[in-house]
Formats: C-alpha cells, sequence, structure tokens
C-alpha cells in the first residue's frame, strides 16, 4: 500500500516516521543507536525537508544517548540556503536550528558560521524574512557572547563580499573564519526602507551583553500577507501645531511630490 514500484517507502510515509522518531519511537526502544545509520542514510537520500527532521533524530542522539556523530553540523550548515525560505519546513527548520544552537558548548567558530551565513542570506531573502534571520541572529549573540565581537570589529576590512575575509563556499563550518569577520550585512539593514526590518537591525548592531533573548516563534510564520496587513493597520501618526493636531500621510519619499513627474 505504502510502496512504490521500486520498493521504496512512499515520501509521505518517510516523513511521518522520521517526525515520530525523537519523541515516540527513540523512547520505546531499548538500544536507539540502532537508528544511526536509518537516519544518516534518510539524511543522504531524501529531500531537503526531510533532511532536517533526519538531523532531528540524530541530535536527540547525539545528545541524550551519546552517539558520535561530528558531521552533524556540517550537515545542518549546509542546509542554510536561500531556497530554505521558499520551502513549506522554514518555520520548522528554524524551530529545530534554535534547538540545535542552544548548547553554550560549541565552539565560538561554529556559531560565528551559522550567523555568517544566515547575515549573508539577510541580504537575499524576501522582506518577511529578514526579521527573522537578524532576531535569529540576536539571539545567537546573547547566547554566545564570544562572537559579538562580530559586532564590535571594524567595517574597513569587511564592507563588502568581495572584501570579507568569510570563506562563503568552504562547507565547514569550523573553516569559514567567520569569526574574523563582522556582520557588515546587517550594518546595512539598519538603512532598510521598510521600518521593521531597519529597526531590528538597529537593536542588533547597539546589542549589549546583558540583553535578554527575544521571542522567535511569532516570526516564523509570517508572509507577505501577514506583513501588508500589518502596515495596513498601522497607527496613523500626528503632528502637532501651534493650532492643533492633525493627521499626516505615512512618509514614502524625501520629498513631496508637487507634480506627476515633478
Amino acid at each position: 500500500m505504502y510502496l512504490s514500484s521500486d520498493n521504496r517507502l512512499d515520501a509521505t510515509l518517510y516523513r511521518r516516521i522520521l517526525l515520530q522518531i525523537p519523541t515516540k519511537i527513540i523512547p520505546s526502544m531499548a538500544n536507539p543507536i540502532l537508528l544511526a545509520d536509518f537516519l544518516t542514510s534518510s539524511y543522504e537520500t531524501q529531500n531537503n525537508s526531510s533532511k532536517i527532521l533526519s538531523l532531528h533524530g540524530l541530535y536527540v542522539l547525539m545528545t541524550q544517548y551519546n552517539l558520535e556523530y561530528p558531521f552533524f553540523f556540517g550537515k545542518l550548515y549546509s542546509l542554510l540556503t536561500i531556497d530554505l525560505f521558499s520551502a513549506k519546513y522554514k518555520a520548522r527548520f528554524f524551530y529545530l536550528l534554535d534547538i540545535f544552537l542552544q548548547s553554550s558548548h560549541l565552539p565560538a567558530n561554529l556559531i560565528a558560521s551559522f550567523a555568517k551565513r544566515l547575515a549573508r542570506l539577510g541580504l537575499l531573502v524576501p522582506q518577511h524574512d529578514q526579521c527573522l534571520i537578524i532576531t535569529f541572529i540576536y539571539n545567537l549573540i546573547v547566547r554566545h557572547p564570544t562572537i559579538h565581537v562580530m559586532i564590535d570589529k571594524k567595517q574597513s576590512q569587511s564592507t563588502s563580499s568581495d572584501k570579507d575575509v568569510y570563506s562563503a563556499e568552504e562547507l565547514d563550518p569550523n573553516k569559514t573564519n567567520a569569526i574574523e569577520s563582522s556582520l557588515w550585512e546587517i550594518e546595512s539593514l539598519t538603512y532598510h526602507h521598510h521600518p521593521d526590518v531597519s529597526k531590528c537591525a538597529l537593536a542588533l548592531m547597539s546589542l549589549r551583553t546583558t540583553n535578554q533573548e527575544r521571542e522567535i516563534h511569532p516570526l516564523l510564520e509570517v508572509d507577505y500577507d501577514e506583513m501588508f496587513e500589518h502596515d495596513m493597520n498601522r497607527r496613523i501618526r500626528f503632528s502637532r501645531n501651534k493650532d492643533k493636531a492633525k493627521a499626516t500621510e505615512c512618509p514614502i519619499n524625501f520629498n513631496m511630490a508637487v507634480t506627476l513627474f515633478g
């Protein structure tokens, strides 16, 4: 019923199995380490939505059953591509990525690589995903203060992708030199035309080590429709003068147009 002509599991059933492994299958097994080969094979043979589920199972085996899997973060790092932000599993990915990068024992080079890769993607992703990326990096820096130097670092030596010491082509997140770079990408977003994006970027660039993590879950499902609805419902600003307060239009240009082309 669930097998195709080449005797492989149906993709939907495969994902359902992977989804149940961390919470229902592993706790009921006497020796969950036996699932390691299945999960690693699933990562290599399935699509990206199943890859992240495979990594979730491997993460549980690593943290709770002492599985040694040194390739985990390299495989996780390789999933951070522009295609992720148009996929249906984007929310689940960032939910799990937040869990995977929680440990304070992770190397600074590793965390810096994830922050830098996300910052670079922040220049390319749709507008409604930029606040998600910035907030995620914000939480990474709060959680791992050792990478705060990426904010403090002067921009003179890395003001563009051509001069940046960060190696975007490197597959090993421990060898990207990200910790030697800066978050110039986020600084550029402080000049973004949308106020929500620029506000998030400014908050990150002025981050102090005493700050608290920000809630990321409300940003996981934000799309263009929700952002447009939010903008339409913004409170109208009022300008006060000596006579009375009057409503002003939302600014869309530096100078008010007088004619159609003037």
